[in-house]
């Protein structure tokens, strides 16, 4: 049993606080918020909104020039969906 299962509104409150931290956040800040937004969206089944936070945090990470950064939001852009969108591609 996931954590959202169990407790749903622990999802919306991530996405508060994390939405909150990327407004007053500098680069690195807002990459991490970006991250952590399109994992919890990715969670929740929501791959749009879970896609797009982390082709931001790939900008960012770009624009930092932080390869481990760029190979995280790459990473993560190509778990969006899991399992679902693989059985679908099959």
């Amino acid at each position: 049993m996931k954590l959202g299962e169990t407790q749903p509104s622990y999802y919306k409150e991530s996405i508060d606080f994390h939405s909150k931290h990327k407004e007053v956040a500098d680069v690195a800040g807002k990459f991490l918020a970006h991250i952590n937004l399109g994992i919890i969206y990715n969670s929740v089944g929501d791959f749009e909104k879970s896609s797009i936070n982390h082709q931001f945090a790939l900008r960012y990470a770009i624009q930092m020039s932080s390869v481990a950064g760029q190979s995280v939001a790459i990473g993560n852009l190509g778990k969006v969906g899991g399992k679902e969108t693989y059985a679908q591609m099959n």
